[in-house]
Formats: C-alpha cells, sequence, structure tokens
C-alpha cells in the first residue's frame, strides 16, 4: 500500500479514519499524496463540520461525506462501501434526481438550494421517502476549475411528516370549531388577524365573514380599541397566561348602534411545534340576557353543566399558595368521591401507591419544562375497583416566576386499557392461531409492505425470519412470477379490492410448488384500510390433477366423436337396407294377398279343416 500522510486528513471522528485507512490507490483518485491541495482543504472543512456535508468530486463525481452525514446513510444501506466510489455507482436508485442539478452547478456555475425535497434512498435495507433541504456549491481545484459540488444538507423527514400531521389536526379542529356550540375563533400573529370564525362567533360580533376573516380583529371591529381588549389580548400573548372573564360588559355595533353586551368569554394561548405562542383562541358566551333575567341565568348554568358533563371530562383549578381546589362533579365521580368540601389530599389518597413518585416526576418536568403537565395512573375508587385516569394540565407561572396554579382534565381511561390490552390479547391469540395453521398466513401494512409471516412460511422456505426480511419476500416466489406477482399485488393495493394470485413458492429443498394466494384489506370505521391479511394454500396436487384431467377428457372427447362418427354411418347403411327391403317385398306380399283372397272366396268350402286352419293362421 502506498504511503499515505498521517497529517491528513486531520481528525474527522469516524470518516476521517477511513480516510486514512483507505487504500486511495486502487481508486481512480490515486494516492493521497497525490491530491490536489483544494481537494484536501474542502475535505478537512468537510470533515470538522458539525453539520452534515457531503462532496462529489472529479469525473466519475467520488463520493466523500462527514461524521454529521452518516446517520442519513441508516443502517444495512450504504455505509461505509460508497467512500471513495462513484456517484452514479453508488447511488443508482436517485441518480437520475440529482445527475441534472449537478451537471447544472458543475456547468452553469451557479449554486442551488432545495428546501423539503422528496429524494427516496435505499437504507435500512429497503428504499425509504426522505425529506432534505440542502444546497449545492461549486467546488474548484487547484487550477480553480470547478471540480466537484459541495452538498450542505438536513434531513428533514421527520418536520415534513409532522407539518402534514399538524395540517391534518388544523383541519379537524377547523371542522370542531365550525360545529361546536359555543362562539370560537382564533387570531394569528401579535396583530391578531382573524383565521377561525364559527358562524356563532360571527352573530356574537354582528359581522359578516368578509368583514373580519384575514384581518386584524381590532380593525375590523374597532369599537374594541377603547376596551381594554387589546391589553388582555397583549397579555395573553405575551405570558401564555389564559384569560377567562364572565359576564363582562362589551360594547359592541349592532345594526349601526353601540350596544352593551354581557359575554363569559376566555383568550387561551396558542403553540407553534416549537411551543411559541403563535396565536390566541377565543371562546365566548353571549350571556346578557342571564345577566338580566336570573332564570335565564340559572337555565343557562344548567346548560353549561350539561355540556361539561356530556364531556365526560373531569376539570380542576389548584391553587399552589391557598392549597384550594376547584372540583368539577365528573372529577369527583370519576374518583368516587362526594361532598362539597373535598380538598387535593382527598383526591391524592385515592391514587394508586405505586404510582405516587410518577406522578412526582410528572410535576417535576411540568415546573422545569414548559408547564405542561401529563400523566397517567392507577386510582383506588371507592367501588374497590383499580381505575386508570389520564391527567393533563397547564401550570401557570406568578410574577416570580413560581408555580401559581395548575389547570386542568381528568379523563376515565379505564375502558382504553381495557380495551387496548384485549387488542394486544387478540394479536396473541392471531399470531397463535396463525402458527397452528398449515396455511401460509401473512399480513402487510396498507402500503403493501409484508410484516408478519407465521411458522408455516419459515418451516417451508428454510428461511429464518431475520434471513426473509434481509432476502425480502419475493425470494420465494418463482422468478418466472415475479413480475406479474407484483403487478396483481400492486394493483390490489392502489384499488383496494382482494388478492388473488396463483404462483409458485421455493421450498427449502429447491423445489417449487404452486400457491393460491389470497389478501383482503382490513378496513376502520372511516373506510379506510389499516392492513392486509393473507393466506397462500398449496394447490400443487390439485393443480396436477387438473391437468391430467383435462388431458383425459380431451383423449375421451376424441374417442366418444369418433364412435358418433362410426354410428352415424353405420345408420345410414342401415337406412339404405330397410328401403331396400321394403321395396323387394311389396310386390311378392301383395300377389299372396291377391290369390290368398281369390281361394278362400271360391274354394273354400273344397278345402279341409286343416287347410282352413292354414289360411286361417297365415
Amino acid at each position: 500500500m502506498a504511503d499515505q500522510s498521517a497529517a491528513f486528513p486531520i481528525g474527522g471522528g469516524e470518516m476521517g479514519q477511513l480516510i486514512r485507512e483507505k487504500d486511495w490507490g486502487e481508486t481512480i483518485l490515486g494516492p493521497i499524496d497525490s491530491w490536489q491541495q483544494s481537494l484536501k482543504t474542502t475535505i478537512n472543512i468537510l470533515l470538522a463540520s458539525k453539520f452534515p456535508k457531503f462532496l462529489w468530486w472529479g469525473s466519475e463525481l467520488t463520493c466523500f461525506y462527514n461524521d454529521a452525514y452518516r446517520p442519513s446513510l441508516g443502517d444495512q444501506g450504504k455505509h461505509p462501501n460508497i467512500l471513495g466510489k462513484g456517484g452514479e455507482e453508488s447511488w443508482p436508485e436517485i441518480w437520475h434526481i440529482i445527475k441534472p442539478l449537478m451537471d447544472q452547478v458543475l456547468e452553469h456555475e451557479e449554486s442551488l438550494f432545495f428546501e423539503n425535497l422528496l429524494v427516496p434512498i435505499y437504507r435500512n435495507g429497503h428504499i425509504e421517502d426522505v425529506y432534505w433541504t440542502f444546497s449545492y456549491s461549486p467546488v474548484r481545484d487547484d487550477s480553480t476549475q470547478i471540480a466537484g459540488v459541495l452538498v450542505t444538507c438536513v434531513e428533514t423527514t421527520s418536520e415534513v411528516l409532522l407539518k402534514r400531521k399538524l395540517e391534518d389536526s388544523e383541519r379537524k379542529l377547523r371542522l370542531i370549531i365550525q360545529q361546536a356550540p359555543a362562539s370560537i375563533a382564533t387570531f394569528k400573529g401579535s396583530d391578531y388577524i382573524t383565521d377561525i370564525a364559527n358562524a356563532n362567533a360571527l352573530s356574537l360580533w354582528g359581522k359578516t365573514a368578509d368583514e373580519v376573516m384575514n384581518k386584524p380583529i381590532l380593525e375590523a371591529m374597532p369599537e374594541l380599541k377603547d376596551q381594554g381588549i387589546k391589553e388582555l389580548l397583549d397579555d395573553v400573548y405575551n405570558t401564555g397566561k389564559r384569560f377567562a372573564a364572565s359576564e363582562m360588559p362589551v360594547q359592541l355595533i349592532r345594526d349601526g348602534i353601540l350596544k352593551t353586551l354581557y359575554i363569559n368569554f376566555s383568550y387561551e394561548a396558542l403553540y407553534d411545534t416549537s411551543s411559541k405562542i403563535d396565536g390566541i383562541i377565543t371562546i365566548g358566551h353571549d350571556v346578557t340576557e342571564q345577566v338580566l333575567a336570573h332564570k335565564k341565568i340559572e337555565a343557562n348554568e344548567e346548560k353549561l353543566t350539561m355540556v361539561i358533563d356530556a364531556s365526560e371530562l373531569g376539570t380542576y383549578d389548584y391553587n399552589f399558595k391557598t392549597n384550594s381546589l376547584d372540583s368539577s362533579i365528573r372529577l369527583q365521580d370519576i374518583f368516587g368521591l362526594e361532598g362539597n368540601q373535598l380538598r387535593q389530599k382527598d383526591f391524592l389518597s385515592k391514587i394508586h401507591p405505586k404510582d405516587m413518585e410518577l406522578r412526582k416526576k410528572a410535576f417535576e418536568n411540568a415546573f422545569s419544562g414548559d408547564g405542561n403537565l401529563h400523566y397517567t395512573c392507577r386510582i383506588l375508587h371507592s367501588s374497590s375497583r383499580i381505575k386508570w385516569i389520564e391527567v393533563k394540565g397547564r401550570v401557570h407561572l406568578d410574577e416570580q416566576n413560581k408555580p401559581h396554579k395548575v389547570l386542568g382534565t381528568v379523563r376515565d381511561i379505564t375502558e382504553d386499557r381495557i380495551n387496548r390490552q384485549k387488542l394486544e390479547d387478540s394479536e396473541q391469540k392471531f399470531r397463535l392461531l396463525a402458527n397452528s395453521l398449515p396455511q401460509h398466513i401473512w399480513t402487510a401494512d396498507p402500503q403493501g409492505k409484508l410484516n408478519y409471516f407465521n411458522q408455516s412460511v419459515y418451516e417451508f422456505s428454510g428461511f429464518t425470519p431475520g434471513q426473509l426480511d434481509q432476502e425480502g419476500w419475493l425470494a420465494i416466489v418463482h422468478p418466472d412470477d415475479r413480475e406479474e406477482n407484483l403487478k396483481a399485488w400492486n394493483n390490489s393495493i392502489q384499488s383496494g379490492k382482494d388478492f388473488l394470485f396463483e404462483h409458485r413458492f421455493r421450498k427449502y429443498d429447491g423445489s417449487y410448488r404452486w400457491q393460491l394466494s389470497r389478501a383482503r384489506p382490513q378496513l376502520n370505521q372511516d373506510g379506510d384500510i389499516q392492513m392486509w391479511v393473507g393466506s397462500s394454500t398449496d394447490i400443487h396436487d390439485q393443480k396436477e390433477f387438473t391437468n391430467e384431467l383435462e388431458h383425459l377428457v380431451v383423449e375421451r372427447t376424441e374417442e366418444l366423436a369418433q364412435k358418433v362418427k362410426d354410428l352415424a354411418s353405420m345408420n345410414k347403411e342401415l337406412q339404405s337396407f330397410a328401403y331396400i327391403s321394403s321395396h323387394d317385398l311389396q310386390e311378392p306380399l301383395r300377389k299372396i294377398q291377391t290369390f290368398s283372397s281369390l281361394l278362400l272366396e271360391h274354394e273354400y268350402d273344397n278345402l279341409t279343416d286343416d287347410g282352413k286352419e292354414y289360411f286361417k293362421r297365415m
């Protein structure tokens, strides 16, 4: 091996070590001591960077990358084999995508930038959809000619998928808000631009959607500016503290006249994915009539109680300084408690002793983190049952940044836990049942990726689970059947229709046997495919029997056709014989009949008794 300088590359972690250990004399670049200084400098910069970087260099666009880029290659993929190899050889699955981009950099000497671009790559044993934000920049050699492309990138797959989930969540939130019985609206940014306003909110404001949507609410409703509303919004937006008011007088323009309404409403901060406040949600009720009429107040309070009860959520408001707890009736029901003077210790006494430490850590995390409280635990219900609850809340701080109060909800999740356990038990039973069947049983995800095989598959194929995961299920299918197999399977995945296909499976001894494979999609309540469940049944013997039977039927059919032909010929001869016989016998019979009649007429008395009997018999 050629002597390679220990001074290059400098450091570089795992990739630096791999570069130093590689025999570059076997590559198109040649030994390291023959490399251009510009290449060495670029590699040293690349290896020293904590940001994912990749370098394509030279005529074959030889690959280099740093430790920060290494995780993007995953496991069972390209690392470390692509180091020092040409780009096209290393990245055949995406070469048609990235090569034109590199040509643009190399030929036009311009940098390129892409954000959240889908570029699938082979890693973790299969092709994965991966999203990237990256830039391509030209790299020059010692003669200042462009000799390579430097890639600075970051994988954004999780962010893109999270964004999609958030968008879906936002769509659902909009739908819920539009259908909610309360007046609900959301305002975006520090200008409080109206983003969502349901029909009840527009009715409360006395406005149409065109008058308020996508406009700052204080400009669309200028009468609010002098009533302290801006200060309330600013406080919630800047501190994250919830504001709530009951029967607050607010002057609104109705039919061109400024009228005083009494409103119960709240302002709650909305957070983006980085837990930064980016808006406010308001929930309000017009309680003017309640203020004016005591009877209506009682009616609306009863309705409000019914709404809270219908939500099946217990609510609580605990003040750390005064040690006072405001609990809803539903919360008391969940814990199995009764009374008007219930305190925190009454509820704490119901929590399972083994879960007290879990609760303590949840509060510590809320105090030291973003203030969000979330934990699940068991409670000892008065009915002598152990129940599961989910606790959520928000810790609010005082002016000294110390915990002041926590507001939140409690949900009885006992039924959910039971159902989840039933589901786990059901899955276990399914696997036990599947493994006891002689048929091949398998399942796939909604995208068609097979993710489970029963024991029969492994015994038939001779593959271990690890080998089958690595080789892929097509390794079992006869090479002549694979193309049509994939085509039929993809058609079912895209259409959602049942899969039905005959193909040959390779047995552990190298022989092939015919199988009939069926799969049906399993749908959820919304009609979406959750998974595919399939089976493969050995039909080899039946198929051979069918082939033999078809051959026998053909032979017997030919024999029968020949016999029919022979019978037809024989029938024709019989018809000819009958005609001839009939014609030749007619004249003698007629003469016999004539002379017999004359004898009986003229000579009857001359005949003996025997003669008369003979004529009678004739």
